[in-house]
């Protein structure tokens, strides 16, 4: 594959499917100089199907049976891909988007527990805060408890792969062609602050009852439970999460550039419009609606600014009487911050969406593989967990999925020596026609495999062209010998040798 030699390395993934995640002694796996055209065709040769049921092969995606050890990670080489900005939109292929799926409903309980824990939880906060319940309190702290587990838990995990994980994949992605679709996630850091927010803020909430801090709780915990929603195999739930996420990311990269513009004006009002100097020292007072609309105090008047800019001006209690040249301030403010800047801001949140609905299945995908990943490496310290939620230590490496029975997961149990093979299919037919809790195989993934099957028979693919071993060999020492820069005449003696069959 680092050679460029690409019909090659198809045929061998093909007849003798190697585990494309493992790593050389500079830990590179194959995926990081493959070409995507050449992972495509891989992928597409692992679909087959019948009138009744489609069949997905994942020889090579997945870890070998004997691997046993916790560094046998199932969801490492899907990462791979979703790390990289050119292998990317292969998570949208449905062997790929098939095996998250499934690894999904491995952890499903888990996933199901931690919803229902994070609503109860905004629950609970939000009645003991409203009616300062004995009962809502003790919920509380049983809740808290739970949530600080959690958040422990997940935290001793992060730092663990920092310090022992991160370092290789950093190699890794350094000595490939792997580039990252999103530089420093600072979302990601603001989700671990919020986390940790809501466990001191419901600790002093518990502790000493106060009325700003439960109202910020309570708006904390709302969010978590979005967060949490995002958790659900559902492309069209996690896909509008993702929206509000990216959105909210360009709206705030964009207001941080014109937030010097909005503070320059609000400052320009407190000093035109504050009637005299004694106002000033009054900052500190509590202002009431009028002092917001005058512009009396600093505070008062950024936050006016901010307001202003959404087209909320009431302009008719402004006092404009204070100098001639307010009326240039005020609608330079107009034409400049509220028609330019905020349709600027609006027309950047729409490409956002416009791109986001593109791509929606792959950040959807990327979503939950990104939360599959980091409660793999949780369980990967806890044996029973961890076989609980494998692939390979209980299943044989393929899926079928029934077309006529509502597009339902059937897996292949490995069944040992001299054991009864009465039970050697499991059916993950879970929830069927239950909205975001179904989770059998979506139309659209079954559509894609469908034109893929068609596509391969069209084609004729699957029949690779056979050439003579001499030819085929002839031209692997060709390129073998430009890129050791062998000597010309050793190459010649090759060449004919392999012409004469005395190789």
């Amino acid at each position: 594959v680092q050679h460029g030699m690409d019909r090659e390395a198809l045929e061998i993934m093909t007849k003798r499917t190697p585990y494309l995640g493992s790593t050389n002694r500079n830990h590179e796996t194959p995926l990081h100089s493959m070409n995507p055209d050449v992972l495509g065709a891989f992928l597409d040769s692992r679909v087959s199907a019948t009138a009744e049921e489609l069949q997905l092969n994942l020889n090579g995606l997945l870890p070998s049976k004997h691997k046993t050890n916790c560094s046998a990670s199932e969801t490492d080489l899907v990462w791979y891909l979703s790390e990289s900005e050119n292998l990317r939109p292969l998570l949208r292929h449905p062997v790929i988007s098939t095996l998250i799926r499934i690894k999904w409903l491995f952890m499903r309980w888990l996933i199901y527990v931690m919803i229902v824990t994070s609503i109860a939880f905004a629950t609970c906060f939000t009645i003991y805060s409203v009616q300062n319940s004995l009962i809502a309190e003790i919920f509380c702290w049983l809740l808290l408890s739970y949530y600080l587990i959690v958040v422990i838990t997940t935290s001793i995990a992060g730092v663990y792969d920092i310090l022992y994980q991160q370092p290789q994949h950093q190699t890794i992605l350094r000595r490939s062609r792997f580039q990252f679709p999103k530089g420093f996630d600072f979302f990601h850091l603001l989700n671990k602050f919020r986390e940790m927010s809501i466990v001191i803020l419901a600790v002093w909430s518990l502790c000493s009852p106060n009325r700003t801090t439960s109202a910020l709780l309570i708006l904390l915990t709302g969010i978590d439970v979005i967060v949490h929603l995002g958790l659900f195999p559902s492309t069209a739930l996690s896909t509008s999460i993702v929206m509000l996420e990216t959105v909210s990311r360009g709206f705030l990269k964009i207001l941080l550039v014109y937030a010097i513009l909005i503070v320059s004006f609000g400052f320009s009002f407190y000093v035109m419009f504050t009637k005299s100097s004694s106002a000033a020292n009054d900052a500190d007072q509590p202002s009431t609606g009028e002092d917001f609309n005058n512009f009396s105090s600093i505070r008062g008047s950024l936050v006016k600014s901010l307001v202003m800019m959404i087209g909320e001006f009431d302009a008719s209690e402004i006092p404009f009487d204070s100098h001639a040249l307010s009326y240039f301030t005020f609608v330079t403010f107009v034409v400049l911050v509220t028609l330019v800047v905020a349709n600027l801001i609006n027309g950047v949140a729409v490409s956002d969406i416009s791109e986001i609905r593109q791509e929606a299945e792959v950040a959807a995908l990327a979503k939950w593989l990104e939360n599959l990943r980091r409660f793999e490496k949780i369980f990967a310290h806890f044996e029973w967990i961890r076989r609980r939620t494998s692939f390979f230590y209980r299943y044989a490496p393929s899926v079928s999925v029934r077309l006529q029975e509502g597009n339902i997961i059937v897996l292949a149990r490995i069944v040992a020596a001299g054991k009864s093979a009465k039970d050697s299919e499991e059916i993950l037919n879970i929830f069927p026609g239950w909205g975001f809790f179904c989770h059998c195989i979506d139309p659209d993934t079954c559509s894609a495999a469908k034109d893929i099957v068609r596509r391969q028979n069209a084609a004729g693919i699957g029949a690779v062209p056979q050439e003579e071993y001499g030819e085929r060999l002839l031209r692997l020492e060709q390129k073998v010998m430009k890129l050791n820069g062998a000597e010309a005449g050793e190459g010649k003696n090759f060449r004919e040798s392999v012409r004469n069959g005395r190789v």
